[in-house]
């Protein structure tokens, strides 16, 4: 499959989104023209216009996450990406996250030439309207929520757990009957979420049954306290449904690196990571490293249940 080129209109397209590569390639250009330093888009700019979408995608989430540039090029161009699914799975949710960040930036834009300016104010707008207009009220609001912690890669997913859904997404992880909320710390990119489902071992103590949690890896943002140079910092989060309630259970931070994080986990992850229940119903993890890390997911007071 080529990126790009398809039989005819896309099964979610509306009218007033953008699908046909010309008129996305026309809006880049005459993005690029008005770009006040063209050197620094150079890179994301051959990727985009020689159809390498995914090497653009790469170059420009860093771009789009500073909220505090003044370019809309980057957020608005990622977007198109994002929208059409061209070099990334395709996510109406961050594409509409990422139009309001583009309008973010349009106002902080240099505003010295006034005509200029309401322009690219008055196109910005439209922008976010074609990206997020059509979207259920619903999806407009994790939208709204994931501005400047987008969670690329973030799977939209309905998981049955026993009598209960849940639900994983940008609108977070939650019940269904619970409204949306930002994801916990601001991840900037998804390295996995997924269900667990730890059962007991086969000496366990009468009445211990098996615990139900959702996992998130996700790299989130930061400042080197040191030096204040950028980082990126691997979180693990664990949520458990029980008794009817999804919580957070733990948090960890596991390295940090000074790059853009690229999606999905190192090859020896889970090599190096174990969890387990004892006969009692508490559940240990672990995780070799250097230092190695280790702790305890708990069961609640009787009185909690």
């Amino acid at each position: 499959m080529v990126f790009g080129q398809h039989d005819g209109p896309l099964p979610w397209h509306d009218s007033r989104v953008p699908t046909g590569m010309p008129i996305v390639r026309a809006l880049m250009i005459l993005a690029l023209c008005t770009l006040p330093h063209v050197a620094e888009a150079q890179a994301w700019a051959d990727a985009f216009q020689s159809g390498d979408y995914q090497k653009a995608a790469v170059l420009l989430q860093p771009l789009a996450s500073d909220m505090g540039s003044r370019d809309p090029a980057p957020a608005r161009h990622l977007a198109m990406l994002y929208a059409q699914g061209l070099g990334v799975a395709r996510d109406p949710i961050v594409a509409c996250a990422l139009a309001q960040a583009s309008e973010l930036a349009a106002h902080m834009a240099d505003a010295s030439n006034i005509v200029r300016y309401e322009a690219g104010l008055k196109e910005s707008e439209q922008f976010v309207r074609e990206h997020c207009d059509y979207l259920p009220e619903q999806d407009r609001l994790s939208a709204s929520l994931s501005i400047g912690c987008f969670a690329f890669g973030m799977p939209e997913e309905t998981l049955r757990i026993g009598r209960q859904t849940v639900l994983l997404g940008h609108g977070g992880i939650r019940l269904v009957d619970t409204p949306p909320e930002q994801l916990m710390g601001c991840p900037q990119v998804v390295a996995r979420v997924r269900q667990l489902t730890i059962a007991p071992p086969p000496d366990a103590a009468p009445g211990v049954s098996a615990r139900h949690f959702v996992e998130l890896l996700a790299w989130r943002g930061g400042e080197n306290p040191l030096d204040s140079s950028r980082r990126y910092t691997l979180i693990w989060q664990i949520y458990e449904l029980r008794a009817g309630k999804l919580g957070i259970a733990g948090e960890e931070e596991l390295y940090s690196i000074t790059t853009w994080p690229q999606s999905g986990l190192a090859p020896a992850f889970d090599a190096r990571f174990s969890v387990e229940m004892i006969r009692s119903g508490h559940v240990r993890w672990r995780i070799e490293g250097a230092p190695p890390k280790r702790g305890w997911f708990m069961l609640p007071d009787e009185g909690s249940r």
